[in-house]
């Protein structure tokens, strides 16, 4: 139960703003606490004016939360904006280099072998993709991009799941535990697992 003294900042002047007291101009803390403490409320129904009080707080508290949660939504927006901006720069970047090709280089590009060397080919598809986000909620934006980089560079069923694995590295660190070895080259059952933990991690936080 919250008391008049440990009433703090703007507390006191809604306490007495909301028993409609006669309040002066700028008035300080201890000022208003003597006001409320001689009010005739206090001297006469002190379960209301606790009512009053705790009112207060709780609309107070209310408020906090709300700007807590409007300010994460803003900075979860902004985080969402440059993964999407990251995304255009990559194919932006891409496009640009197709147009350098002539149309003999651009033919070849495009049926062009997937590299035997599986680190060569992680790091092309890295080139192509967004960074493995750190917000739980752009996971679909990153796998969006990793999907296209694969079909840019007609990379083979085979090496997704590995690629993939290779990509999301300490981010995923427990992932690993709970992959069957038959589902090492399994690619869409790697990426559901993926998004079941991401899904699970955020509603064990909320």
């Amino acid at each position: 139960m919250s008391t008049i003294k440990s009433l703090k900042k703007d507390e006191p002047l809604l306490v007495a703003e909301e028993l409609g007291l006669d309040i002066p101009q700028n008035p300080k803390i201890i000022v208003l606490k003597n006001l409320i403490e001689s009010s005739e409320i206090f001297e006469t129904d002190k379960e209301f004016l606790q009512s009053v009080i705790d009112g207060v707080l709780a609309e107070k508290a209310a408020k906090i939360e709300q700007e807590k949660f409007k300010l994460e939504s803003e900075k979860a927006k902004i985080e969402f904006e440059k993964i999407k901006l990251e995304q255009l720069k990559k194919e932006l970047e891409l496009t640009n280099a197709k147009c350098k090709l002539s149309p003999a280089q651009e033919k070849s590009e495009h049926f062009e072998p997937v590299p035997s060397d599986i680190e060569n080919l992680i790091k092309s598809i890295k080139t192509l993709t967004i960074p493995v986000p750190s917000n739980t909620e752009a996971y679909n934006l990153f796998f969006q991009s990793l999907e296209k980089a694969f079909k840019t560079k007609n990379v083979e069923d085979k090496f997704k799941a590995e690629i993939l694995l290779n990509m999301l590295g300490e981010k995923m660190g427990n992932l690993m535990i709970y992959v069957k070895q038959e589902e090492l080259g399994d690619y869409e059952k790697i990426k559901q697992l993926v998004l079941k933990t991401i899904s699970t991690n955020t509603s064990s936080i909320a």
